[in-house]
């Protein structure tokens, strides 16, 4: 008798569904978490850029006072300002 061996199925190496899916739902995450830091990142530069530009045209208030050589009149004086392609409005007040 003449008995032939059955052949093995070749393992056949891979991921399931439901592998896949996972790894999708945790990179959507990171992702995520990655975009929002990225977000907020933008967003501080841009106040720190405005209150740089603010800080600025503040000094240049007063130093264009202190070279007028004579101290303003207690007031509230306002005004705007042209800088960086913006219009900057600025309030001076002025208490004795």
């Amino acid at each position: 008798m003449n008995l032939k061996r059955p052949m093995p199925r070749p393992v056949q190496g891979g991921f399931t569904l439901a592998e896949v899916l996972v790894a999708l739902a945790v990179l959507a995450i990171a992702l995520a978490a990655v975009l929002g830091a990225t977000s907020q990142s933008i967003q501080t530069t841009i106040a720190l850029r405005d209150r740089t530009l603010a800080m600025w045209l503040a000094q240049d208030r007063l130093t264009f006072l202190q070279l007028g050589h004579a101290w303003p009149e207690p007031n509230t004086t306002s005004g705007e300002t042209e800088a960086s392609g913006r219009t900057w409005y600025w309030r001076e007040q002025v208490t004795a």
